[in-house]
């Protein structure tokens, strides 16, 4: 057992395809014949990733993981939550949680972030994974999962993690920032679409981002433009039924998401303002696409209160956005909350 955390730094040097990185250690054993977990971090693990290659995106059960690697009814908990830090240099898989095989069982308690400011990377998976051949193990992250890509490459992101079975007990929360271009497929749920937690939802971010993203978005419960994004969109979108327009901190300078072939059939768009940044107005949707809001809900919501649908071309009364209105017109820059002049 570690009474403490633990902190391993890694900034150059290649492993090969069948090696891995267990930041909760390695737990192999009987754990009815040991304590009840063969392995106990006490106060978290931190990685950091700066430099050097690790090629395992193609082998299963390897990787980097924040938590232990736990096999032959071993026990391994970590507490205290996991910290990644990518860097750069070249990574196949990551995991925020640990691996399990064997009847083995790894759990983290507490929240886990995954950061990447550069290098490339394979595979992020919010959880931990067990071989999928192995019913009787167990992977568990009770917490939230924060992933933040700010540079760097990164292929895919499957928010919650990978195999069916596997838990994760909280909200996992994918986020962009900064200007760079990427072209990631990002998933909401786990590889191949598995089902892995219980409780807890899967949401993206794009905070103050104003790149271009054409990768791919599928199955998140809610998108979210916060700050002064000013998103460009030039990909596909499947599966995503809720998107939040946070402009409690946008400037209104320019059009928090750019997207040429917009569709929200049939979607929910929520309006978050805050009688604390007031301007004249802000573009929320740029578009051509005159049919981009067919059937779409829209709710309005200022300073966390709820004040219920909200029509295009209806005018705001009784608040203290009074005399604001929705309107979307593709012909004059696309969907608007502008006070009327």
């Amino acid at each position: 057992s570690v009474a403490g955390s633990i902190t391993i730094e890694i900034t150059g040097g290649t492993l090969g395809s069948g090696q891995s990185v267990y930041g909760g250690g390695f737990a192999v054993g009987n754990s009815s014949t040991q304590s009840p977990n063969a392995i106990e971090v006490a106060g978290g693990v931190n990685i950091v990733w700066d430099g050097g290659e690790i090629d395992n995106d193609a082998v299963a059960g390897r990787g980097i993981f924040g938590g232990a690697f736990a096999s032959d009814s071993a026990a391994a908990l970590v507490q205290g939550g996991v910290n990644i830090t990518i860097g750069s240099g070249t990574v196949g898989n990551v995991f925020g949680g640990g691996w399990a095989q064997d009847g083995g069982s790894s759990v983290v308690e507490g929240d886990v972030n995954i950061t990447v400011t550069g290098g490339t990377v394979a595979n992020i998976y919010g959880g931990g994974a067990h071989a999928k051949d192995h019913a009787d193990a167990t992977s568990v992250v009770n917490g939230d999962v924060n992933i933040t890509v700010t540079g760097g490459t990164v292929d895919r992101i499957y928010a919650r993690g990978q195999v069916n079975g596997d838990s994760l007990n909280g909200t996992a929360t994918v986020t962009f920032s900064g200007a760079a271009d990427f072209s990631t497929k990002l998933f909401g749920g786990g590889y191949n679409g598995a089902n892995v937690g219980e409780t807890g939802l899967s949401q993206l971010v794009f905070s103050d981002y104003s790149g271009t993203f054409s990768g791919s978005i599928e199955a998140f419960d809610a998108v979210t433009f916060s700050g002064d994004a000013a998103a460009v969109f030039d990909g596909a979108v499947a599966d995503n039924a809720n998107w939040v327009f946070d402009l409690s901190g946008n400037s209104g300078a320019a059009a928090a998401l750019n997207w040429a072939d917009a569709d929200f059939y049939g979607d929910t768009v929520e309006l978050r303002i805050s009688t604390g940044n007031f301007t004249e107005g802000w573009s929320l949707v740029q578009t051509a696409n005159a049919a981009a809001f067919r059937d779409t809900a829209f709710n309005l919501y200022i300073d966390g209160v709820d004040y219920g649908a909200l029509a295009l071309g209806e005018t705001v009364i009784g608040t203290g956005f009074n005399g604001y209105q929705l309107s979307f017109d593709s012909a004059a820059g696309g969907l608007k909350f502008a006070k009327l002049a």
